[in-house]
């Protein structure tokens, strides 16, 4: 009898856990110490044939937050960077090739500040122009400009119109990502992030994408672009445990209608806290 109470209890407590409002707002006073680790992974086919895969496996740390006003100023340290490049089936990688050797550890020990709005929108990347001017820069420079970095910080700050709503099972937000395809053309990735689960130190999310083209240039077209996701939130900490997206897309360019080229682009990207930075909340889901 005794027992039965247990399981009753406890089914009780996990019901509660469930159906109470909860929050997902990225705790500042807590992110000063805590380190990341991002993996992102792309693969470019060309009609059909494989031309280039990159890896590229970035450690960094949030070294400082300062309150100034109606923004925060995150100052944020590269702690490591290994880079893996496949093209045209010649590999390169940092333990290999001297120039991304000398360009990762050029890299390690930068530092960047975030200057973020309170609705947790990053409003200014202090810095920046001098990474890009710098060796690591100039060999990673479009994975290092503002547009790039600040779109990377806004997901793990979960960046949203209401950070401070409460949310139940079921509730969401949408993010727009748009990303220039030429001069004239944007190419635009809408994600849903829905509250699905809820435990004692987590919340999960699921993250689902699709993509549009913009009015432009009417050479290019878009076929059926894609993605998906989880998000591990750490209720302790108020901080990401886990975000991983997988996103796919096929642009077609038509300028030369006797010869079409055709991009095929998949993306993956993780970012995992340091369990360290944890408490008690497993990294990944169960």
């Amino acid at each position: 009898m005794k027992a039965l109470a247990n399981i009753v209890v406890c089914l009780l407590l996990l019901s509660s856990y469930s159906l109470a409002d909860v929050t997902a707002k990225f705790n500042f006073e807590n992110a000063a110490g805590a380190t990341f680790r991002t993996e992102e992974r792309q693969k470019i086919s060309v009609n059909g044939n494989p031309r280039q895969q990159n890896k590229f496996t970035t450690g960094f740390e949030i070294t400082e937050v300062a309150r100034e006003g109606d923004s925060y100023h995150v100052e944020v340290a590269y702690r490591s960077q290994k880079a893996e490049l496949v093209i045209n089936g010649q590999a390169f990688d940092t333990t290999t090739n001297p120039q991304l050797k000398a360009a990762s550890d050029d890299l390690v020990g930068r530092k960047l500040t975030y200057v973020v709005a309170l609705d947790c929108r990053v409003k200014e990347v202090q810095g920046i122009e001098q990474l890009l001017k710098s060796r690591a820069g100039q060999m990673f420079g479009s994975g290092l400009d503002e547009v790039v970095c600040k779109r990377s910080f806004e997901r793990i700050l979960l960046a949203r119109d209401d950070v401070d709503a409460p949310l139940k099972k079921g509730d969401g937000w949408q993010v727009s990502e748009e990303t220039a395809l030429d001069a004239n053309t944007k190419f635009t990735l809408k994600s849903n992030v829905t509250l699905t689960d809820v435990d004692e130190h987590r919340l999960f999310f699921d993250v689902s994408s699709k993509g549009e083209i913009a009015a432009g240039n009417r050479d290019i077209s878009i076929d059926t672009p894609r993605g998906t996701g989880k998000i591990i939130w750490n209720r302790e900490v108020d901080l990401p445990a886990s975000i991983t997206l997988d996103t796919a897309v096929k642009i077609t360019y038509e300028s030369n209608p006797q010869s079409p080229v055709t991009l095929d682009v998949e993306s993956f990207c993780k970012i995992l806290l340091d369990p360290r930075n944890s408490g008690d909340a497993e990294v990944e889901a169960p």
